[in-house]
């Protein structure tokens, strides 16, 4: 006689990571919310807050995974958080508003390396990411503080800052796609929101 199957008795296993990593160290935020923020980053930046055996550990937890992008320089090696780090960043890191949609390795690269090699500690902390921007400006042209052909004119940045000056910095990486029109709807939108304008130009070939 044929047993039966007891599949339907099992219980749905709870994530792993839900007793591992439920409190997170200093580093595992540090690293978690520079890829929430940034989408891909350089593996080398990384690697200088993690150990070894911490990367392994989150790959194993299906929470990182590393992407590899060729250029005519050689490889550019990233880290970035998958849809379950997504989850797991939103439920123990940085709140799910500031989380940034990612749009392709090279643009985030860039974004990347202004964050680590442009930025201080402290600065890092001011950051609104372009979907916190986002939402913040819609809450202008609702209370009437823009009106709709301003609102429209405008082209939110990538981020936003306040320096260690005091001043606050709207930071956009420019892809080889981008016009004129596009780069005027971000100063525009600077100029609106109030923070000063800041590029970088991305080139696809050009990472190093």
């Amino acid at each position: 006689m044929a047993r039966q199957s007891n599949k339907h008795k099992e219980k749905p296993r709870k994530p792993k990571h839900s007793k591992r990593l439920a409190n997170p160290r200093k580093p595992d935020i540090k690293a978690c919310k520079a890829m929430a923020i940034c989408g891909h980053v350089r593996a080398e930046y990384i690697e200088k807050i993690w150990s070894e055996r911490r990367i392994r550990t989150f790959t194993e937890e299906g929470l990182i995974k590393k992407v590899t992008y060729s250029t005519k320089k050689g490889s550019v090696v990233c880290y970035k958080l998958t849809e379950s780090g997504v989850n797991y960043a939103k439920r123990y890191i940085i709140p799910e508003h500031q989380i940034y949609a990612s749009k392709s390795i090279v643009h985030d690269v860039y974004m990347s390396d202004h964050y680590f090699t442009k930025m201080s500690e402290t600065e890092r902390e001011t950051i609104k990411t372009e979907t916190e921007i986002k939402s913040e400006f819609k809450e202008m042209l609702i209370s009437g503080e823009i009106d709709k052909e301003t609102y429209d004119s405008c082209s939110c940045v990538d981020f936003s800052y306040t320096s260690d000056s005091g001043e606050v910095i709207g930071f956009e990486v420019v892809t080889e796609n981008y016009t004129q029109q596009d780069i005027q709807a971000k100063q525009t939108f600077c100029s609106v929101y109030g923070c000063t304008y800041t590029e970088v130009t991305a080139k696809t070939g050009g990472v190093r």
